[in-house]
């Protein structure tokens, strides 16, 4: 056994991680990276990654690797199948059932179909690392090594840059893991049989699949109360989801459907998932929320939820400390010039006295009340709508901030969701809305202004998000004339305006939004990544 397998069982014992190279960071516990500084690892020592991961009983069972990459999807069948030559390679045929992986295109056991590992949020997590679980004993340590270099070479070859970590920070965290959003579905051979149980387990890692994919946990429950064993109500589907092919092979790939004399229908297992989901449904939501809330976006380098952040600390001003204030946050720049330029003057060494203090002080985050009106014709059915959903979502969750939303279609502009900072109140408003019919714009903005006019509203954006151009006239034979007409008193009234559109529809989409003197982004694609990503870059949550 080599030295550096001999430092690994050492460094193991304590519960510490280790760098393997410069790119791994290999542990028996769980460990995690922040945004802000993707170069320092921190193992996480009270927190067993056999336990967390696999619901294990014993402890310092499983190896944790993580090998750091440039975002990037990396393609893990290819990856698995080097690996798997490697270890046939050394002889070690053996341990291949007992290897995990994972990367940002899906993952499962090495030796299986590697077809698991597909929630978005996964797939998402794992876009700057390859992850890889071990069952290994202490003699084949000096494995470790041959499968880091492995994988390092592999990402070479396929023209992904690897990163170098630069520090591992072991420490004892204050509060459990929530790995929530790491959880699906696999075929792993590590599993455990603790806890709950294994069918708790899989009944869990569905939902926050299912959760995740429809962005509603009551869009869940209904589907599975029209799926139910007492009669087939597939057309309801079919009518709500353009997608629901999609859906419904998601609940069979779990076993959750069967066919019948009454067509499709749940399964005995559906049933058991049903009522689990109904059981569990205050654990779920809070899953939920937490899915929403924390999603990253994957292009401009900032994940809406840090963006907020930033946002809520409010607008900042500096002033000198006065007596008896609490130095909450210190201007330090600031501070340490005023007390050079002191030193000096007086000709002493440099130290801080309290009159060179500088504060920063933050003016509170101010209210603000903000309507979604969302296009809801037939084109917006499946994705488009069920992403428009999800900034609603995200907004009232992240920005903290009251919610209104209400949907236009064909010659109707429908309520949905009145003014709210409940999360049940308008995940329940959505999951009613369904899309159908042609684009009335003109009247979706009336209708919009005249229910904000008549309401005291603090500070109100209207967020308008469409995929189309008007359709449907309101005053004349022009449907873009009246919807001009329409964006025009908005403007008058002092209501901010920001407009998501099509870039096919720019031109339209353009002389609505000047006439409400607002802000228009255009997108390819009406995704949750380009939404919240316009939303980002509008500005337009105060803060």
């Amino acid at each position: 056994m080599n030295p550096l397998s001999m430092k690994l069982i050492e460094e193991f014992k304590k519960g510490n991680g280790v760098r393997i190279g410069e790119t791994c960071c290999a542990s028996k516990r769980v460990h995690v990276i922040s945004p802000e500084k993707p170069q320092v690892v921190k193992v996480i020592k009270n927190q067993d990654a056999g336990v967390i991961f696999y619901r294990r009983e014993k402890e310092n069972e499983i190896i944790h690797l993580d090998i750091f990459h440039e975002v990037k999807e990396v393609n893990v069948k290819m990856l698995a199948k080097c690996l798997i030559e490697l270890l046939l390679k050394k002889n070690k045929e053996d341990i291949m059932n007992y290897i995990d992986i994972q990367t940002g295109t899906g993952g499962g056991r090495l030796t299986g179909s590697l077809d698991y590992g597909q929630t978005e949020t996964l797939k998402k997590n794992h876009l700057n690392h390859v992850h890889l679980a071990l069952m290994l004993k202490d003699e084949d340590l000096d494995l470790l090594i041959e499968i880091v270099r492995a994988v390092e070479n592999f990402l070479t070859d396929e023209k992904v840059e690897i990163r170098k970590i630069e520090k591992v920070v072991n420490e004892v965290g204050n509060s459990p893991v929530d790995l929530s959003p790491y959880m699906s579905i696999t075929d792993s051979f590590l599993k455990g049989k603790e806890g709950r149980g294994e069918s708790y387990r899989e009944n869990f890692e569905n939902a926050v699949e299912m959760m995740e994919f429809l962005g509603s946990l009551k869009e869940l429950e209904e589907i599975l109360e029209n799926l139910s064993s007492e009669g087939e109500k597939l057309n309801l589907l079919k009518k709500k989801y353009a997608d629901v092919e999609s859906i419904i092979e998601k609940l069979s790939n779990s076993n959750f459907i069967e066919k019948s004399e009454k067509g499709i229908v749940l399964s005995r297992k559906g049933e058991e998932f049903k009522k689990f989901i109904k059981e569990n449904y205050k654990e779920l939501e809070l899953i939920l929320k937490r899915l929403i809330k924390n999603i990253k976006i994957t292009r401009g380098g900032v994940s809406a939820k840090k963006y907020f952040e930033l946002r809520k600390k409010g607008i900042s001003f500096s002033s000198k400390i006065n007596k008896g204030d609490w130095m909450e946050e210190i201007d330090i720049p600031e501070t340490v010039k005023n007390a050079m330029v002191r030193s000096f003057q007086q000709k002493q060494k440099f130290y801080i006295e309290p009159e060179d203090i500088i504060l920063n002080r933050r003016l509170g985050e101010k209210e603000q009340d903000i309507c979604l009106i969302i296009d809801a014709s037939a084109s917006m059915n499946g994705n488009r709508l069920r992403s428009a959903k999800f900034l609603a979502k995200h907004i009232l969750l992240t920005a903290k901030k009251r919610v209104a939303v209400l949907a236009f279609q064909d010659k109707e502009v429908k309520i949905y969701v009145p003014y709210t900072k409940n999360f049940t109140n308008l995940d329940t408003g959505l999951s009613s809305m369904i899309s159908s019919g042609l684009t009335p714009l003109a009247l979706a903005i009336e209708k919009g202004f005249e229910y904000m006019n008549a309401k005291k509203l603090k500070n109100p954006l209207m967020i308008l998000i469409t995929d189309g151009i008007p359709t449907v006239p309101l005053w004349s034979n022009d449907p873009l004339k009246d919807s001009i007409i329409a964006a025009e008193k908005i403007s008058k009234k002092k209501i901010d305006f920001f407009c998501i559109g099509l870039q096919p529809n720019k031109d339209c989409l353009s002389k609505i939004t000047k006439a409400a003197k607002g802000k228009l982004y255009v997108v390819e694609e009406l995704r949750k990544d380009d939404l919240l990503y316009a939303l980002v870059k509008s500005g337009k949550i105060i803060k």
